[in-house]
């Protein structure tokens, strides 16, 4: 069985983890910080940024490549992929650019949301896959 969604969407992921990672180097090598965030603001956005995603995105593709590969409908696993991907970067979003700006939190609040709505939606369409098998 193959995961054409999954595959794709887990490329996507994996590419903008290596972003964070090099923005998470740049400030780094500009705040001269090897170790720690040396309580540099910026910095810390920039860490648990990288770290959130690193937190949620490979836990949701395993749930979600579950899902494909017991042959869940490819354009539900699309759905919940796009879903991802569109909370995880209205998270970004805010933790990088907004809040840093504004002090509101409404773009983390909605990344969150729709993170753990897929996280949900996939646990319980494996689960009920698995009863019904």
């Amino acid at each position: 069985m193959t995961v054409p969604v999954t595959t794709f969407f887990a490329s996507v992921f994996a590419l903008i983890f290596v972003l964070l990672s090099i923005h998470v180097i740049r400030c780094r090598t500009e705040k001269k910080q090897p170790l720690g965030h040396g309580d540099d603001p910026e910095l810390m956005r920039r860490l648990r940024a990288h770290a959130n995603f690193a937190e949620y995105i490979p836990f949701a593709i395993f749930l979600l490549f579950l899902a494909e590969w017991h042959a869940m409908n490819p354009w539900i696993i699309g759905l919940l992929y796009v879903a991802l991907l569109l909370g995880r970067c209205s998270h970004l979003y805010s933790y990088l650019v907004h809040e840093a700006r504004s002090g509101k939190r409404i773009f983390r609040i909605i990344g969150m949301a729709l993170t753990f709505t897929v996280l949900a939606t996939a646990a319980i369409i494996n689960l009920l896959q698995f009863l019904m098998s």
